[in-house]
């Protein structure tokens, strides 16, 4: 796996997180020097903001960056699969056929705790065995449900834009 991955991974669990690079490396389990060369990359190619304090360098990703919201995404597809798998496989069919359905619809897709939401760009009427959430309130709801309790199923990409819109 691309170490870039294993680092957005962790980035993924919390929008504001800020992390030196020792604590990218221990997280990693990677060893110090190595995961420095990878995080000045990163932040060099505008992926990861750093700012220094003291002798240690903080860094967060770049959620306005269309290459970092690709990194995002892919680990969220990763942290989604692992999720998906506690599932029945029957619980999983619903959850892609829902999915399916409210296609038109879907900005992106999360799994909170087992239940399902739904964002989408207005607050049209769809029913079904989920929750749905307008665009406009996107913010709203990720600050009162907390980006670690989510799984991201559907619209990686969208979700981490919608960060970048309303949290930078």
């Amino acid at each position: 796996m691309d170490e870039s991955i294993g680092i957005f991974r962790l980035f993924c669990r919390s929008i504001q997180r800020e992390l030196t690079i020792n604590q990218i490396a221990k997280a990693t389990k990677k060893s110090y020097s190595f995961t420095n060369r990878i995080v000045k990359e990163l932040i060099h190619k505008d992926l990861l903001a750093a700012k220094t304090i003291g002798h240690a360098i903080l860094c967060k990703a770049q959620y306005k960056n269309n290459i970092a919201r690709q990194y995002l995404a892919l680990a969220s597809a990763l942290e989604a699969y692992q999720e998906l798998q506690q599932f029945s496989v029957e619980k999983q069919k619903r959850i892609a056929t829902i999915l399916a359905l409210v296609q038109q619809h879907l900005l992106t897709a999360v799994l909170i705790q087992g239940q399902l939401y739904i964002i989408q760009h207005d607050d049209t009427t769809i029913k079904g065995e989920f929750q749905v959430i307008s665009r406009v309130h996107f913010k709203e709801f990720v600050r009162q449900h907390h980006i670690d309790q989510m799984a991201i199923i559907a619209g990686y990409e969208t979700f981490w834009r919608l960060v970048g819109e309303d949290f930078e």
